[in-house]
């Protein structure tokens, strides 16, 4: 890291192995929502469950960023895409056996 940003970046190389784990969480989410909720009808279900599961990343990001600055926000990013993902699967759940209750 120091030698691509230079010094006083050391400590990015941390951050950004943290960050890493967004990516599949966040591709997992998108797979489910657009492959299975959206063409299922359950978009509402789906977009409800996104904005919920986002103010929830954004309050504890902010929570953990005082605590603990950059990798506190992306802790607080990485349980929201968790939580995202277990809400859009039990959504699933109740696409692929039919349970409309």
């Amino acid at each position: 890291m120091a030698w691509l940003l230079g010094p006083g970046f050391d400590q990015a190389g941390a951050l950004l192995s943290l960050m890493v784990w967004l990516i599949p969480l966040r591709l997992g989410n998108q797979a489910l929502g657009f492959t299975l909720l959206l063409p299922a009808g359950r978009e509402r279900q789906a977009s409800v469950s996104m904005l919920i599961c986002a103010g929830v990343s954004l309050l504890l990001g902010a929570i953990f960023a005082l605590m603990h600055g950059a990798a506190g926000m992306v802790s607080g990013l990485l349980i929201g895409e968790v939580l995202l993902l277990l809400s859009q699967l039990f959504i699933s759940k109740r696409v692929l056996w039919q349970d409309d209750r």
